[in-house]
């Protein structure tokens, strides 16, 4: 058995391990026409069970991947995870408490797992990503089928700064079994899981599948609203309700945090005194985005003048990355508060 064979297997059987393995277990004879026809064709990044590379949290797991395709970083893999889930549909008073999840992990530099799905998932993730953050993408499908002109863009966006990972090749389109593995697979990745809003009416068999595959590996559940009977079929032991994801992080990675902590307190003043200003009229909301701001550019190598709309998130992160931005904010808010003190 070679890195070769297991590829050209997974090729021919479109990441089927159940496949894959019969052919393995009958010592199937190799078709070299189509062997050379199909490596002559491939053009990804890839590794196998037998690589170096391959993550141990996945070959230690049940029925690992022989396979796993990909682009982007594929050490994020060993780096501590989140999986996230949470509610289909997104309702505005929601947003605010998925926020502070997003700033934290954004400002920890924390990978997030996610399979995009409509609502909290598409939003924390697009959020983390607008924001450099870490993501990881798992699909049910091969890489090429997200080569579409709907998520090419999104997709280089990711390869930048994150890892799109799958055990299916090339153009191997969605179904139900591919869904449910891509779940099994999300659930090896992540050291963990949070659960975000997501409702009682709302639990499908996707949410069932990546919570019992967590459980199973014996990794833990965290909520960011007050437990829910709906998952009252879980271990206690298991279930925890959070209010930022460093509670989530286990002691050796917290011990890191000390440094960081203090960026964070930083962070949420600047992210503070912008939401003040917001409630004081003085920065104006998008009235077709209300998640993010309208400010004014200049001329630059980047922006011809004007206004743009942009995430409330990333506005207070530039100015923490510029303390000549942030002073020059403050002094700004300050001559609008004097101004109209004198009004009056």
């Amino acid at each position: 058995m070679n890195e070769e064979l297991l590829l050209y297997l997974s090729l021919k059987y479109n990441g089927d391990n159940k496949k894959i393995t019969e052919a393995i277990n009958r010592q199937e004879t190799i078709d070299f026409e189509q062997q050379r026809i199909l490596l002559c064709d491939f053009n990804s990044n890839y590794v196998t069970i037998l690589s170096d590379e391959y993550p141990e949290k996945i070959k230690l797991g049940e029925n690992p991947p022989y396979v796993l395709f990909y682009k982007g970083d594929i050490n994020l893999i060993n780096e501590q995870s989140i999986a996230f889930i949470g509610t289909h549909s997104l309702k505005e008073n929601e947003i605010d408490t998925l926020k502070k999840y997003v700033l934290d992990f954004i400002q920890y530099n924390i990978p997030i797992i996610s399979s995009m799905r409509m609502g909290a998932e598409s939003y924390v993730f697009r959020q983390a990503l607008s924001n450099n953050a870490k993501t990881i993408v798992v699909l049910p499908t091969g890489l090429d089928f997200y080569k579409l002109p709907l998520n090419s863009q999104m997709f280089k966006e990711i390869e930048k700064n994150g890892l799109i990972i799958t055990q299916y090749p090339t153009s191997a389109p969605p179904n139900k079994l591919r869904m449910l593995e891509r779940q099994k697979l999300m659930a090896k990745l992540c050291d963990c899981l949070l659960v975000g809003e997501l409702k009682k009416n709302e639990l499908d068999e996707m949410d069932l599948e990546l919570i019992t595959d967590v459980i199973y590996s014996n990794k833990n559940i965290y909520f960011t609203g007050k437990q829910n009977n709906y998952l009252d079929f879980i271990v206690d032991s298991h279930l925890f309700y959070v209010e930022s994801v460093k509670d989530m992080l286990n002691e050796e990675f917290k011990k890191n945090l000390n440094l960081i902590d203090k960026d964070l307190e930083r962070f949420n003043e600047i992210y503070s005194n912008v939401k003040n200003a917001i409630n004081e009229g003085i920065l104006k909301l998008d009235p077709n985005n209300l998640n993010n701001i309208l400010v004014y550019r200049t001329s630059s190598n980047i922006y011809p003048d004007g206004w743009y709309s942009q995430d409330i998130i990333a506005v207070a992160f530039e100015m923490f990355n510029n303390e000549k931005n942030y002073e020059d904010f403050l002094d700004a808010v300050n001559d609008l508060q004097n101004d109209e003190e004198m009004e009056i």
